[in-house]
């Protein structure tokens, strides 16, 4: 009989982060739109545009390097990166909104700012599906992979009105500062993390 995937303590943690991630990650795209929604309401479409585009190319182009990434190198390991790296990508991001140092220039400063953040997420996903079943194995590899996705059919619904309703009362820049303290949870549950899979 199939051991639930509840039962293995490394993907409980590992649920976890990723409902986290998944959660926050619509939040900081979104709230992204709203600044430069308001900060450029005279090319709002166009900015808006390139923007979606940037990490859409970027999800894409390392995508297709995100996998080998995942087999050759320990996936915590990957995770951890990865994440790190989000973290201080974000945090540049949020200073950019809040100081506006560039002027118009700022907007080609988010482009690349959100490229490197959507192309460490790119990477991070396929170790996140790759250590899966190197902690519940392949016999209870189907209902995690359930469990993963319901976190976040769930977590992306309630992120939405979130998002909205606090983008409405402060400033988005200051929305998107808030939104690094999910780091707070995501880089210990990584860093709790035990199996050891390449």
């Amino acid at each position: 009989m199939a051991r639930s995937p509840w039962a293995h303590r490394d993907f409980r943690l590992l649920l976890a982060g990723s409902a986290t991630v998944s959660f926050v990650m619509p939040m900081q795209f979104l709230t992204q739109i709203f600044w430069v929604q308001d900060r450029f309401p005279e090319r709002d479409v166009l900015y808006v545009g390139l923007v979606a585009a940037s990490r859409g190319s970027a999800m894409l182009l390392f995508g297709l390097v995100g996998g080998a990434f995942a087999d050759r190198f320990e996936r915590r390991r990957v995770l951890l990166g990865c994440q790190v790296a989000s973290l201080a990508i974000g945090a540049g991001v949020a200073a950019l909104m809040i100081a506006e140092p560039l002027g118009g220039a700022n907007i080609g400063i988010l482009l690349l700012l959100t490229f490197a953040q959507a192309g460490t997420m790119a990477v991070d996903q396929p170790a996140r599906t790759a250590a899966t079943p190197a902690i519940v194995g392949m016999e209870s590899l189907s209902s995690a992979i359930t469990w993963q996705m319901v976190a976040q059919q769930v977590t992306f619904p309630i992120a939405l009105p979130l998002v909205g309703f606090l983008n409405s009362i402060v400033e988005p820049g200051t929305v998107y500062l808030f939104t690094l303290s999910a780091w707070l949870v995501i880089l210990p549950l990584i860093a709790m993390l035990r199996f050891r899979s390449v």
